[in-house]
């Protein structure tokens, strides 16, 4: 489904070339010195993506991006201490249109500049290059603030400006309301640009999955942000099936059959930004409840050290990576951040000196230097088939995306054991849990205790907004409940940022399982697997509730949250 606009911003009128040069103006050095410098980058890389850049012409920025040695948010941040200047990872940035109106459209396209607020009667604009002298001098031609430059990942701040100067032209309340009440008093709407508008405040809201939800008397749309469902949404009881058909038709469903549970795909394109929909209908009482998840083409990726593992558990991890073959398990619940710890674990690993495969469904992010196989049962590409196919291709290094049955584990062990390094993950509640989970899969336990390298479980906490947060005093019910002693907390408040839950963001809290030669010996021995965490925790694993009590001191959640996610 294509929700790009058809008539985009109009353009203002371009200031003019002449203008003041600003007094002492930073000096860009090169990105690669910078990204070395940084400790984000080693020279082999920049010397494969220089045979890169000869061969396309780019800049030397763009290859490294495309080849995802490096993210949009670690040159930004590295921009920003060459500088001097503020980060901005525009997370929950808001739209005001009093202060886009300061600066035209054209202008803000041209130079990646956008205005995002006014803090002590000073405009606050995110800008892309902090080197652009041109840019910077004309700045004060469109408004009357002195102005204070943040530094910004330059393709969100791109994304970001289109949409905001989008939404000052097109509102989404106003023709919501307008459809809503158009449905109740009975006359004409239009059926797909309701359903537009529901998926264009997925986006707004940073949603990762639409809930559409029959009644007896209304339709129900919630989102769910950082992991939380929140009703945004109450619909004529009407709308819903012409909702429902008209994504099931986009997603290639049958709209006939609704007694039955169905599943689909479908694609949203809104203003360049391009997302994969996975679509599940189900029938209950009053009508087929709805199920969309977003999953964004394109987005950045992480590194080891930004999960939000503390440090000993980084190197840990490490450790495990580090490792010429053996398996590495990924575990916690759906929505827990695998995934991208996994992807995380193969930017550590060197893809041009080795050759790394990886199957899954779907592929959620894009890795030039990785051969990337997509599941197609259909065509009859599974898990299991994708790894036999994988031993007649060389392989050092194999990805997994899930462990669902034994056949898939069976082979996953059969790689580790023949020289191979493979990363998959699993379902289940802590580390220890993923080798009793492999048992039940029917994988036998000496098998696994010589190919099982570690395991690293997680979940991901809300990241206290840093923009409203307030300190707090722990009370004496919270210190025991959590065997914790008095310290400095922070607790939510609300903002417009964090769209007034006083949360933006996610943060990981975990544990990771290192299998030496005693835990092997358990594992080998069948034992159960609280008493493998225990040897764990003897050894000094922190464990995810020691995670999230780390992150409580450090400001980054609150007990609240820790008390929501983990046990």
């Amino acid at each position: 489904m294509n929700t790009s606009p058809q008539n985009p911003p109009a353009p203002a009128p371009a200031p003019p070339d002449t203008a003041m040069e600003p007094a002492g103006a930073p000096q860009s050095l090169p990105l690669g010195t910078l990204l070395k410098q940084a400790g984000l980058i080693k020279e082999p890389m920049i010397e494969y993506a220089l045979k890169i850049q000869k061969a396309t012409n780019e800049r030397l920025g763009a290859v490294l991006l495309r080849l995802r040695m490096v993210t949009d948010d670690e040159i930004a941040r590295v921009l920003a201490r060459q500088t001097g200047l503020a980060y901005d990872d525009l997370d929950g940035a808001t739209s005001d249109p009093t202060i886009l109106k300061q600066i035209p459209y054209v202008f803000a396209k041209k130079t990646d500049m956008l205005p995002v607020a006014v803090e002590n009667e000073r405009l606050i604009i995110a800008v892309g290059d902090p080197f652009s002298e041109r840019a910077m001098a004309q700045i004060g031609r469109f408004t009357h603030y002195p102005v204070t430059l943040h530094v910004a990942p330059q393709a969100k701040l791109r994304r970001l400006i289109d949409r905001f100067y989008y939404r000052l032209e097109h509102p989404l309340t106003a023709e919501v309301e307008q459809i809503t009440l158009a449905a109740r008093e009975g006359r004409n709407y239009s059926t797909e640009r309701l359903v537009d508008l529901v998926l264009n405040t997925a986006l707004d809201l940073r949603a990762s999955d639409i809930h559409i939800s029959p009644t007896e008397t209304a339709t129900l749309v919630s989102y769910r942000t950082d992991g939380v469902l929140h009703p945004q949404y109450a619909f004529h009881a009407s709308t819903h099936s012409r909702i429902v058909s008209t994504i099931k038709v986009t997603a290639g469903m049958n709209i006939a059959e609704q007694n039955r549970p169905q599943d689909g795909r479908m694609t949203l394109k809104f203003l360049g930004d391009e997302f994969d929909l996975r679509i599940s209908a189900i029938p209950t009482a009053h009508g087929e409840n709805m199920v969309i998840r977003l999953l964004a083409t394109g987005v950045g990726l992480m590194s080891v050290v930004g999960l939000g593992f503390d440090e000993r558990q980084v190197e840990a991890i490490v450790r495990l990576v580090e490792q010429p073959y053996g398996m590495i398990l990924a575990t916690g619940p759906t929505g827990s951040g695998k995934s991208t710890t996994l992807y995380a674990l193969l930017r550590y690993i060197d893809c041009i000196e080795k050759n790394v495969l990886t199957v899954e469904d779907p592929i959620e992010f894009d890795m030039p230097l990785v051969h990337q196989v997509a599941v197609n049962e259909k065509a009859g590409v599974t898990f299991a088939s994708a790894i036999r196919t994988f031993f007649r291709q060389d392989p050092d290094i194999i990805l997994v995306g899930e462990i669902r049955d034994e056949e898939t584990a069976t082979l996953g062990i059969r790689a580790a054991l023949t020289g191979h390094l493979v990363l998959s993950t699993l379902h289940t509640n802590d580390a220890a849990g993923a080798i009793a989970r492999l048992g039940d899969l029917g994988v036998g336990m000496f098998l696994l205790s010589n190919s099982l390298s570690g395991v690293v479980a997680q979940r991901l906490l809300r990241r206290l907004c840093s923009y409203c947060k307030r300190p707090a005093t722990l009370t004496d019910a919270e210190r025991q409940r959590f065997g914790i002693e008095a310290g400095q907390t922070f607790r939510a408040v609300g903002c417009d940022r964090c769209l007034r839950t006083g949360y933006l963001g996610r943060v990981a809290a975990g544990e990771v399982l290192e299998i030496d030669a005693e835990i092997q010996g358990l594992v080998a021995n069948g034992r159960p697997a609280h008493e493998i965490q225990q040897a764990a925790q003897r050894k000094g694993m922190h464990t995810i509730k020691d995670s999230a009590l780390r992150l409580v001191a450090a400001g980054l959640t609150d007990l609240a949250e820790v008390g929501r996610v983990v046990k």
